[in-house]
């Protein structure tokens, strides 16, 4: 399995074996640069995986910024990784002198929210922390176009959520547990589980997280003040899982229906187009869907190119080209500055 399009090591090392969670801390970026990319995180990144309990976050961020130097070597590293994950996702939404310094600044702050883990001892310690930081460091991997690179980190992810029993309904295994933290370990077993399924689509490869007993009814809309999420992001969730759910039950063998097979794909990519008219620049964060758009695209173009003789002029053929070259002019506009861009361009274009 390659990569997609990357093949370097995805986390850069910049870290020297004596220097410790002190090093790591001292790249942090200032309090303010930091503020607006925690900022961008929530406005842009938490609508697709709203697993951070927000009024819970803050009150450590800022407990954490008003320690001394030395004081901050001895806080959790697992926050550290966190905050630093969130840094790398957030620098994605600003504007930067170039494509390549975002592209630079963000693949450092996530080495260090790698290396942040690595001083936690990540592997011998699951938490929940640590498990919100592995989900939002496959994420990155995913849009930085470290698809393989994704699914290998979350088989490690999803292990380490298997160990936290995220899987298993926390009334069950936690029935005096408080109902915060019993919404919390779902919404995390939400991200995990929802993640893991795009995964297996982009990759195509079989789905990983498979056993679990936790019900999208249990997902609760509640008054709680104490809940940053509200009843939006609780359909959206039970929405998401239901359509996960879906992608992970369905049968690898059925008969193929092409025609159905073009309708239904025109749909899918008729309402990525719609998305991005509409959001434009914001339009980034659904990054599983820029990748689904893309592979929706070449299915179309496959199915286009061998159409039998006669179908020529046939309309959903000829629906079929349209909503081709449409996604290689959308390619076309970010190729300038997108090798991800330029490259899918060239591959849709060999079709037409």
């Amino acid at each position: 399995m390659s990569n997609l399009f990357k093949a370097e090591h995805p986390f850069s090392n910049y870290w020297t074996h004596q220097g410790g969670l002190l090093e790591v801390i001292g790249v942090l970026p200032s309090r303010e640069q930091a503020d607006i990319l925690v900022s961008k995180y929530f406005h842009a990144v938490d609508p697709v995986y709203p697993m951070i309990h927000r009024e819970t976050f803050e009150n450590d961020y800022n407990h954490f910024w008003v320690l001394t130097p030395t004081e901050r070597t001895a806080t959790d590293a697992s926050l550290v990784a966190l905050i630093f994950v969130m840094l790398a996702m957030g620098t994605q939404f600003v504007d930067l002198p170039s494509m390549k310094e975002k592209e630079q600044t963000a693949e450092f702050y996530v080495s260090a929210s790698h290396q942040a883990l690595r001083m936690f001892s990540y592997l011998g310690r699951p938490s929940m922390r640590s498990t919100q930081t592995m989900v939002l460091i496959t994420y990155f991997l995913m849009n930085d176009n470290h698809a393989s690179d994704a699914w290998a980190f979350a088989g490690i992810l999803q292990r380490q959520a298997y160990a936290l029993g995220l899987n298993r309904d926390p009334s069950t295994i936690q029935p005096n547990a408080h109902p915060l933290e019993m919404q919390q370990r779902r919404k995390v077993w939400q991200a995990v589980f929802i993640q893991d399924t795009f995964l297996s689509v982009i990759i195509k490869l079989p789905p990983t997280v498979t056993h679990n007993d936790v019900r999208i009814e249990d997902l609760l809309e509640t008054e709680d003040s104490s809940f940053e999420h509200g009843a939006t992001d609780t359909s959206f969730m039970r929405s998401m899982w239901t359509l996960a759910s879906v992608v992970q039950d369905q049968h690898e063998e059925m008969a193929c229906d092409i025609r159905a097979t073009l309708e239904a794909a025109h749909e899918a990519i008729a309402s990525f187009f719609l998305f991005h008219t509409i959001f434009d620049g914001e339009a980034g964060v659904w990054f599983h869907f820029q990748h689904r758009a893309f592979s929706e695209a070449l299915m179309i173009a496959d199915l286009v190119k061998n159409k039998p003789p006669e179908s020529t002029m046939d309309s959903v053929y000829v629906q079929g080209k349209t909503d081709l070259i449409k996604m290689v002019g959308m390619m076309q506009m970010n190729s300038e500055h997108d090798i991800v861009a330029r490259t899918r361009m060239g591959v849709l274009s060999s079709y037409l």
